[in-house]
């Protein structure tokens, strides 16, 4: 599900490919149907506080610290996450489970619409982000949802499994969808913003790029020998070949 877009700089995403070079980013969530009905929730996009009809709202000084990717918002009201869902006649009771990559705002800016989930995140992760301002707790945190710490990968539910990622930020994680017809879907996060960055090793912009790399390799290992893709974070090419609601992958 599309959610807007954020104008950056390129060397957000690869640095050293295309520096200087103005792209809209493509921001997402996406929504896992599993076959007994269950609804699951893969990141919740930026704040829906940004919404500014056809005109992109600049992130203020003091409010950039609450994007991962700096620069301008476009977000329209269809790109509500809860208007995105209505459309495929899923409201937010029917979400039991929601998965944030991390608790950067563009990833979970809207987590308290589900007040009938369970998030999962790693222990670490959500131990750091009540207490470190890179991950604003008005946005991730509600008291309305259960957080359930994970310790490692877990399957959370079949053909659902969550994998560590460090690099990006220390406790970032990426999810596995093992589907019966369109094979492996290996959600990245933020663990690799784009195919730029895998095939120039173009780590730098993340926190620790030494690991970085380490979860891109084991990632990209992950699809290396079956059917499927990486769904890069952010990668504006790959966006524009993606089946998006109301189509899906089966």
């Amino acid at each position: 599900m599309n959610l807007g877009d954020s104008c950056a700089d390129y060397r957000y995403l690869a640095p050293g490919v295309a520096d200087g070079t103005q792209v809209h980013v493509p921001i997402r969530s996406i929504l896992v149907e599993t076959d007994d009905g269950q609804g699951v929730v893969i990141d919740t996009g930026n704040p829906r506080g940004y919404i500014s009809g056809n005109t992109a709202t600049r992130i203020g000084p003091g409010r950039k610290q609450d994007l991962d990717l700096k620069g301008q918002v476009l977000m329209r009201p269809e790109d509500y996450l809860l208007r995105r869902l209505a459309d495929l006649d899923v409201g937010s009771s029917d979400v039991r489970h929601l998965i944030n990559t991390h608790f950067h705002a563009d990833h979970a800016g809207n987590n308290d619409l589900f007040w009938n989930a369970t998030c999962y995140a790693q222990r670490g992760h959500l131990e750091d982000g009540r207490t470190n301002p890179r991950f604003p707790e008005r946005y991730w945190f509600s008291e309305h949802l259960k957080y359930e710490a994970l310790d490692g990968s877990q399957e959370i539910l079949p053909g659902v499994t969550i994998v560590p990622t460090p690099g990006h930020v220390p406790h970032h994680q990426s999810v596995v969808l093992d589907l019966p017809n369109s094979g492996r879907i290996v959600v990245c996060g933020d663990a690799i913003f784009c195919a730029d960055q895998l095939n120039t090793n173009a780590w730098s912009n993340h926190q620790d790029p030494v690991a970085a790399e380490q979860s891109a390799r084991t990632l990209e290992s992950l699809v290396a020998d079956r059917d499927g893709f990486l769904l890069f974070g952010h990668d504006v090419a790959q966006t524009a070949s993606l089946k998006t609601a109301p189509f899906y992958y089966d």
